[in-house]
């Protein structure tokens, strides 16, 4: 596996400043697929703690396929995944810190709680359904991004920009808020319950947040009737 690694590193770094990322290469993402498909024990934990990472720190794998890819313990540090396609794929305790994954598709990949995602950039990416379980997204950008259905129970959003976002439907039950932007983000049917340093400025910066869920002593504050016990998000 350090091989294949070895080679993506060399053969597809990040370009120099000036110069714009372009689609990898056949051969890079032949030696992706393979990467993608190593097998981890992902029950036994010791054993996935012994497990080596992957190391892809800095490389330029935009528009790369990683489909259903095992990127379990990944070091993506400030890797290009621009136009990347990581559907259904693994991301466990993955380190994705100032990654761009700008327009990538997410759709129900696996990220949840370990996975550091300081700074990353999520800008317009499809991330429905995508469980972020007690993920750290400390300052993650998901500005535009399409986040309908994701989990994000527990996760922890300061900073965090979700301008314009999705969020219909999403579960952020328990999560957390502090200064986190919530400008013209879509909160149709999202859960806040039980919401940690959320605001009622926050909210109301948002479309549709009259009908998000919340508890009802927010549901007071926010100046809204009771909930009734029929509505459109059952």
């Amino acid at each position: 596996m350090e091989v294949l690694t070895s080679y993506v590193r060399e053969n597809s770094p990040l370009p120099e400043k000036e110069q714009e990322a372009k689609a990898i290469d056949i051969d890079v993402q032949a030696a992706l697929t393979v990467i993608g498909r190593r097998h981890i024990n992902r029950r036994n934990l010791k054993k996935l703690e012994e497990e080596k990472s992957i190391d892809l720190t800095k490389t330029n794998l935009t528009e790369a396929n990683l489909t259903e890819a095992n990127l379990t313990k990944a070091l993506l540090e400030r890797a290009d995944l621009t136009d990347a396609n990581l559907t259904k794929a693994l991301l466990e305790r993955a380190d994705l810190k100032r990654a761009d994954l700008k327009r990538a598709n997410l759709t129900q990949a696996v990220i949840t709680e370990q996975a550091n995602l300081y700074k990353t950039n999520f800008k317009g990416a499809n991330l429905t359904k995508v469980n972020f379980t007690e993920a750290n997204l400390s300052q993650t950008n998901f500005k535009g991004a399409n986040l309908q259905k994701a989990n994000l129970y527990k996760a922890n959003l300061i900073n965090a920009d979700l301008e314009g976002a999705d969020l219909r439907k999403a579960d952020l039950r328990r999560a957390n808020f502090p200064q986190t932007k919530l400008r013209n983000a879509k909160l149709f049917c999202a859960n806040l319950s039980k919401v940690h340093n959320l605001t009622i400025e926050q909210v109301k910066l948002a479309e549709k947040w009259e009908e998000a869920i919340y508890d009802p002593d927010f549901r007071q504050k926010l100046g809204l009737p009771s909930a009734s016990k029929k509505n459109n998000c059952q």
